[in-house]
C-alpha cells in the first residue's frame, strides 16, 4: 500500500509483513530543503502508523553532498528515528556500493551512531529476501 510519495521518496507499507519500505533518494546539494521535507514525511509516517520495521533500499542512490551536510542530515534523521517506536532497520545495498561512497556513508553513520547513542537495531543486506526475513524475526 502506497502511503506517501513525492519527487524524492516513496513510502510503501507491506501489510502482510508489517514492514515500511522506502527507496532512499539521491542526496544532492540543491535538494536539501526537499530532502529535509521527505525525511520529515518518513518520520511522520513511522509515527502515524506506529511502524516497528523499516526496509531502506539504498541500492542505487548517489551522495553528492559535502560531508558536513550529509552528517547533519543523517544526524537529524537518526535523532528523529530514535524518538519513534521503530525497532529494526534493514538497509539494502548493492555489492558495487562497497567502494568510496559506501565507505563515506558508513564512516558518517558510525560517527552519528556514537554521537547520538542510536540504539535501533540496524543491519545491511545485499539480498532483499534476507533483509525481510531478518526484519520479521
Amino acid at each position: 500500500m502506497l502511503l506517501y510519495q513525492d519527487r524524492l521518496v516513496e513510502l510503501k507499507y507491506e501489510v502482510t509483513k508489517d514492514i515500511l519500505s522506502v527507496k532512499w533518494p539521491d542526496l544532492i546539494k540543491g535538494t536539501m530543503a526537499e530532502l529535509n521535507h521527505s525525511c520529515q514525511q518518513l518520520i511522520n509516517t513511522i509515527n502515524h502508523y506506529d511502524i516497528k520495521r523499516l526496509l531502506v533500499d539504498s541500492r542505487s542512490y548517489q551522495i553528492d553532498l559535502d560531508s558536513q551536510d550529509y552528517k547533519d542530515l543523517i544526524q537529524k534523521l537518526g535523532k528523529a528515528m530514535a524518538a519513534t517506536r521503530l525497532e529494526k532497520i534493514a538497509r539494502l545495498m548493492s555489492p558495487k556500493e562497497l567502494g568510496e561512497q559506501e565507505e563515506f556513508a558508513q564512516t558518517v553513520y558510525t560517527e552519528v551512531v556514537e554521537e547520538i547513542k542510536f540504539t535501533i537495531n540496524t543491519r545491511n543486506f545485499e539480498s532483499e529476501s534476507e533483509a525481510v526475513d531478518w526484519l520479521k524475526q
